[in-house]
């Protein structure tokens, strides 16, 4: 019986290490929507100031750098205002809704905050979901567990 390997549906990666993006921006490591069906970034808040608000855009663009200088909006901007020390926020979106096919093949997330009133720390993780390069490689796998 073929072994379901959750490895072959998803990946997990630190997009974005803890950064202090107080009174800037930062863009976390982008995801090839050419492998995958879905993604979904996790955003969270570390050391936060209560007065400042996390503003989230997800992007698309033809370079995995996402320097192409074409960068597309993905979805607008979402204000978190209730940011605190601790949570998590959850953006996805679906290799569908991209404009893979003229090339903007790769999606990001911008993490900004306009205000330096103090530290405010953020880390990005990326969830790609149904991996379609693993696929390729499924009959091989199943052959090797069925002789086991």
């Amino acid at each position: 019986m073929p072994i379901n390997r959750g490895s072959d549906n998803f990946l997990l990666e630190v997009a974005l290490e803890t950064t202090d993006i107080g009174g800037t921006s930062a863009t976390s490591k982008s995801v090839d929507m050419s492998e995958c069906d879905d993604v979904m970034f996790v955003a969270e808040v570390g050391t936060w100031n209560a007065a400042d608000d996390l503003e989230v855009t997800i992007m698309q663009d033809t370079q995995a750098d996402m320097l192409s200088g074409n960068v597309k909006l993905v979805k607008a901007q979402v204000i978190q205002t209730d940011a605190a020390d601790g949570q998590r926020y959850c953006y996805e979106c679906k290799a569908e809704d991209l404009d893979t096919e003229n090339g903007f093949r790769y999606v990001a997330l911008l993490v900004e905050e306009a205000d330096d009133t103090g530290t405010d720390e953020v880390t990005v993780a990326s969830l790609a979901f149904n991996l379609r390069k693993r696929y390729e490689n499924r009959a091989a796998y199943d052959a090797v567990d069925a002789a086991s």
